[in-house]
């Protein structure tokens, strides 16, 4: 009976009613696995009704299902020549395309595409995107820098695809040995810039290119033949993006230069200092200093004014160990900045200093004094006195300390550095001799 049944699904389906009794039937069918007579409910309708593009589409889809490639598509490239111009259908039939693995055709499709469909600005990009999932980079590159003339919003998105591609190669590895995809790409489009009037658009892509492709410095070289206003802006920015790719040297570079091209500029101390943090990270303290305090002069009532001198403190006491001079510093930025937030971190760093120079009394003093800042400054100032505690040997007073500054704020970064202190606590409870050594040590 079941044989029956689906003779006269198919022979019904042939003669579909309505749109909601054909796609029942093909849906049946579908369900039954008899894609032919599917096919054949689906022909009879687009015969009656030529103008219903979804189940045009359908139809092609069904070919697919069915195994017969040629036939979906024959069925999509009629659609496409009986409608009005669409861009949105064509990029519709090439995604299916794709997924069916049929990359090729469906670049073949989006080629062929009439002009006004081939304008359109995301057309164009998919078909750049196709380009490169086949490995044709010079046409993936023409494709995409003719749109960005077109359009000059799209540089950003087309850097950020070339970034996107180095990252890629750098988590996936390279295809061949000494090659990758942004290499290929870039070396393409380095060699399509050799002829673009497009000066501006085309120094910034080849930046873009020598850094994801490892070449900072070079990359710096191309943005300084621009002019004006937007070569500063553009060194700027590449700046940033130098550091965060890890290209420090040339960052601490980007940024240097800047500073000189554009002294009225508002990001000037802002450059300046992100200069220093460089070199500071570099581990070059004294030269980090130097930028810091060119900084502070030049940058009165500016926050980076703040920082430079607080960083200033934190190297003359952390690398420098040079507690004094730091503690010196910190009293020049209370009179200055000894406001809010500022002030907890002055006085968190003035007390760290106080305990290098032995002053214990005066980092209690410190200490209450953060206290009465915020509630942030009250925590920290607990965590503090619990260490300040334990290297005094009252340990004692350590545990009730930490439990306090914990309740308020478990989550502050510096609770793991004296949860140690509180286990050593514990640990030697029953041996006080023994965890006055460990304290000494």
């Amino acid at each position: 009976m079941a044989w029956l049944l689906l003779i006269l699904i198919g022979v019904s389906g042939l003669h579909a009613g309505t749109r909601e009794e054909m796609d029942r039937r093909v849906t049946q069918l579908r369900i039954a696995g008899d894609l032919p007579a599917a096919i054949a409910v689906l022909t009879s309708w687009i015969d009656e009704h030529r103008n219903d593009e979804e189940v045009r589409l359908r139809l092609g889809q069904l070919y697919l299902h069915s195994g017969n490639s040629d036939r979906a598509l024959m069925t999509w490239q009629l659609l496409l020549q009986e409608l009005t111009p669409d861009a949105d259908r064509w990029r519709q039939i090439a995604s299916r395309l794709r997924r069916a693995g049929m990359t090729e055709e469906a670049i073949g499709l989006l080629e062929e595409a009439p002009s006004p469909v081939a304008l359109d600005g995301n057309l164009a990009w998919e078909l750049a995107e196709l380009y490169l999932e086949v490995g044709r980079y010079a046409a993936a590159v023409t494709t995409h820098f003719r749109q960005v003339r077109r359009e000059p919003r799209r540089r950003s998105l087309l850097e950020n695809r070339i970034a996107a591609l180095a990252a890629q190669d750098r988590r996936f590895g390279a295809q061949r040995a000494g090659e990758t995809r942004c290499q290929r790409y870039c070396d393409e489009f380095t060699a399509a810039a050799e002829s673009s009037v497009d000066r501006v658009n085309t120094a910034h892509l080849l930046a873009t290119c020598a850094l994801e492709t490892g070449q900072p410095e070079k990359g710096l070289n191309y943005l300084q033949s621009l002019g004006g206003e937007e070569r500063a802006s553009a060194i700027y920015q590449y700046a940033s993006r130098c550091e965060a790719r890890g290209f420090f040297e040339a960052a601490a570079t980007a940024y240097a230069l800047f500073a000189q091209l554009d002294g009225d500029s508002p990001y000037r101390h802002r450059s300046l200092l992100k200069q220093a943090q460089l070199r500071e990270a570099s581990g070059d303290a004294e030269g980090a200093i130097a930028l810091y305090q060119a900084v502070y002069a030049e940058a009165e009532g500016q926050p980076e004014a703040f920082d430079a001198l607080l960083r200033t403190a934190r190297l003359k006491l952390e690398r420098l160990h040079q507690p004094g001079e730091a503690l010196a510093v910190t009293e020049v930025l209370l009179k200055r900045f000894g406001v809010g937030q500022r002030r907890r971190q002055v006085l968190q760093l003035r007390a760290d200093c106080q305990i290098q120079l032995g002053e214990l009394g005066a980092a209690q003093s410190t200490l209450t004094e953060l206290t009465a800042v915020d509630e942030e400054g009250a925590t920290m100032a607990l965590f503090r006195q619990a260490e300040l505690a334990f290297y005094l040997g009252r340990f004692d007073s350590v545990s009730t300390l930490v439990d306090s500054a914990v309740q308020r704020s478990p989550s502050l970064a510096i609770a793991n550095d004296v949860l140690p202190l509180l286990v050593a606590v514990e640990r030697h409870r029953s041996d006080p001799g023994g965890l006055q050594i460990y304290a000494e040590n």
